[in-house]
């Protein structure tokens, strides 16, 4: 038995969101994603654990913020979803033959874009260092085109999901 609790900070706050396991001797609590309430999505996009998926899902991005009628930066927004699937292409899989990669674009009741991207490995190590540029540069550009940064683990336990939230407005560096 699993029960979801979601903490909630300020009003204007992300909410963060645990899962408790309930098993016997099972006490540790796990970050799950916190709801989203979603105006428009965009088909998944599946792409291969190789050196192909960056550019594909450039490319299928560009169409699919067409389609859910994303009217922030789609520059920014493909170079965003560019980077992180670059991230869990060279970070997350060990096998590209068989492992995946996949994305979901949304739009929330904010008009806000939430990309995230699924991928097979369930830790993030030195995620606090990677977002503050001290151990490589994705994240921390990321960042600088807008994007709020965050990973959590997914409801079917398999792998993590890393979600960047775009803002509708222009990007203050």
């Amino acid at each position: 038995m699993t029960s979801t609790v979601v903490r909630r900070g300020d009003t204007d706050a992300a909410a963060t969101g645990y899962s408790l396991s309930l098993d016997k001797g099972n006490t540790a609590l796990r970050q799950v994603a916190p709801p989203v309430p979603v105006l428009r999505q965009a088909p998944t996009i599946s792409l291969p654990g190789d050196s192909r998926a960056v550019s594909r899902a450039r490319t299928i991005a560009r169409s699919s913020l067409t389609v859910i009628d994303w009217q922030g930066s789609v520059h920014a927004a493909t170079e965003v979803l560019g980077r992180l699937v670059a991230n869990a292409v060279q970070h997350a899989v060990t096998d590209s033959r068989g492992q995946k990669v996949t994305v979901v674009l949304k739009i929330n009741e904010r008009d806000q874009l939430i990309i995230d991207v699924y991928d097979p490995s369930p830790h993030f190590r030195d995620f606090e260092r990677a977002l503050a540029g001290e151990q490589g540069r994705g994240l921390w550009v990321v960042q600088r085109l807008g994007a709020e940064v965050t990973w959590f683990l997914p409801a079917d336990d398999k792998g993590k999901v890393v979600r960047a939230t775009m803002p509708l407005g222009p990007v203050e560096p």
